[in-house]
């Protein structure tokens, strides 16, 4: 199995939950409750494949500028 939002219910929360978080990220240029949302999901016992999703998510967040708008939603839209 693999990391499939639109047939896995799972994927679909850990997606949705992560991507609720972008406002708040760009309104205040911090990636903070991403991270959050994140480690609360790696935190439970999951298949490796949703921890790797979520991880790649943070770490290509992180490798760009947080203060740029246009590098967060290309971010937001590869993850998708």
């Amino acid at each position: 199995m693999q990391f499939e939002p639109f047939q896995d219910r799972l994927s679909r929360d850990i997606r949705n939950d992560l991507s609720a978080t972008i406002g708040t990220v760009l309104d205040q240029l911090d990636l903070s409750e991403a991270q959050e949302v994140a480690d609360r999901y790696l935190s439970r016992d999951i298949k490796s494949y949703y921890k790797d999703y979520q991880i790649s998510f943070v770490e290509i967040c992180y490798q760009f500028d947080v203060t740029s708008s246009q590098s967060l939603f290309f971010v937001v839209m590869i993850t998708r």
